[in-house]
């Protein structure tokens, strides 16, 4: 199987066919490949993730020079779509900041300390829960047994 075999479940992308999964995926890879960007290096932290609060639209990053001494900057992209003016632009070195401060604060002892708290709960939980089903399971089995000895001493 090749690298780039796009169907891993069977082998007919090899030979050159295209798998009923592959048929029915496409759209959806395509825009998966249409939304999907190349992470550029730079201060752009958030390239792909940020939206205009004022139209709602994706923002772009427009990158500078490194001569130019300029960070990087996230630029609504209505503006270019549409030929408007820009509804906004904002500098990433601020943003950088701003995400990585709460970045740092999330990950602080007391916050890792509650967030091991809630997936130790949300453990327990499911454990229960799957307790549950298990015993559920061995009840259904159990009446099933019982229906069909009824069944047989009917039939006999």
């Amino acid at each position: 199987m090749t690298g780039e075999d796009p169907c891993p479940s069977c082998h007919l992308s090899e030979l050159g066919g295209v798998c009923e999964e592959q048929r029915i995926n496409a759209p959806e890879l395509e825009r998966w490949r249409a939304d999907a960007r190349v992470a550029r290096e730079g201060e752009a932290l958030l390239l792909g993730m940020v939206y205009c609060g004022i139209c709602g639209r994706k923002m772009g990053v427009q990158h500078r020079v490194a001569s130019e001494k300029r960070s990087s900057a996230y630029i609504c992209q209505s503006g270019y779509e549409n030929g408007d003016r820009l509804c906004q632009s904002m500098t990433s070195r601020q943003v950088g900041a701003v995400v990585g401060e709460v970045f740092l604060d999330s990950v602080s002892p007391l916050n890792l300390a509650i967030g091991l708290r809630v997936v130790e709960q949300l453990e327990s939980d499911l454990a229960v829960q799957q307790r549950q089903r298990d015993l559920q399971l061995e009840q259904a089995s159990y009446e099933a047994r019982l229906a069909q000895r009824h069944c047989r001493k009917c039939l006999d």
